[in-house]
């Protein structure tokens, strides 16, 4: 699932397994809620490429609102469970676990 250029997504209820990455957003607002991601990309311990993070967010909406992950299970990735790359960002009440780098990267410095 992508998304870019100021757009907006949102997913309820979504099971995603065994690809190559989640969700990417470019300057765009994400809403998450009830999401179940798991074994990126291949449940097998491996990373196919660069950048294979069950959501990736980079940069801010010109709304300035949030991207927000609520009630979801992120877990079992070969990269990050969330990169935050210069996004605002809420998560809430979501279980991020199993992740070879981190749970939530603050790579941008936001």
């Amino acid at each position: 699932v992508g998304g870019g250029g100021g757009g907006e997504v949102t997913l309820g209820g979504v099971v995603m397994m065994r690809c190559d990455m989640g969700l990417e957003s470019v300057h765009g607002v994400v809403v998450m809620v009830g999401c179940d991601l798991s074994q990126l990309p291949n449940g097998q311990g491996l990373m196919l490429d660069d950048d294979n993070d069950a959501v990736r967010i980079t940069g801010e909406h010109e709304s300035a609102r949030p991207s927000i992950i609520d009630c979801c299970r992120l877990s079992m990735g070969e990269d990050d469970g969330i990169d935050q790359d210069n996004a605002k960002l809420q998560v809430s009440h979501t279980r991020i676990e199993g992740f070879v780098n981190e749970g939530i990267a603050a790579s941008g410095g936001g």
